[in-house]
């Protein structure tokens, strides 16, 4: 399962390549998340490291009081945009600063950055708009349209099943 996401990552990031850089520079955000962020960010740091396509930053938004990481080096939160082509999210927690949130939709909006979400990301920012277009809706129940519910995600069902189209690899799942 790890070597299947892990190399997932390394094929999402690798769409965002220019052809006049050596290397993809990735920002990983983290700092707060219901999984372990402390441990699958290095792990994530590592896989994209050792592909040698990627040179990889990470900034963590901590909550007060909390212990940092296991990675050392970090740029601050928030981390300036113009530095990155790829924003991967390992963050699910408070509200971004507003002005970051600006920065990061007008960034990707620019065509000049991508995002890719990792598991519970896609729980953040239920009320944040653009975000929730973004990520395709993530893990959000039936008030954001199609949902799964009824399940709460905490280990149990998703809830019924919906019909849906896989436009990556078109076919019909439900």
């Amino acid at each position: 399962m790890s070597k299947l996401l892990g190399s997932a990552i390394v094929a999402v990031l690798a769409i965002s390549a220019n052809a006049d850089s050596d290397k993809i520079r990735v920002i990983i955000l983290d700092g707060q998340n219901n999984h372990d962020w402390r441990s699958t960010t290095p792990w994530m740091k590592k896989v994209l490291e050792d592909s040698g396509r990627f040179r990889v930053a990470v900034s963590s938004n901590l909550k007060s009081g909390d212990k940092p990481g296991l990675i050392t080096e970090t740029v601050p939160f928030p981390p300036d945009l113009s530095k990155c082509d790829v924003v991967l999210s390992n963050y699910n927690g408070a509200d971004w600063p507003q002005p970051f949130q600006t920065a990061l939709v007008d960034w990707l909006n620019s065509g000049k950055g991508n995002l890719v979400i990792v598991h519970a990301a896609n729980n953040a920012f239920p009320g944040w708009t653009e975000y929730n277009q973004m990520i395709g809706l993530g893990w959000r129940d039936s008030k954001f349209g199609l949902g799964a519910e009824p399940g709460s995600g905490a280990g149990e069902s998703a809830g019924t099943r919906f019909f849906g189209r896989d436009r990556v690899r078109n076919r019909d799942s439900t």
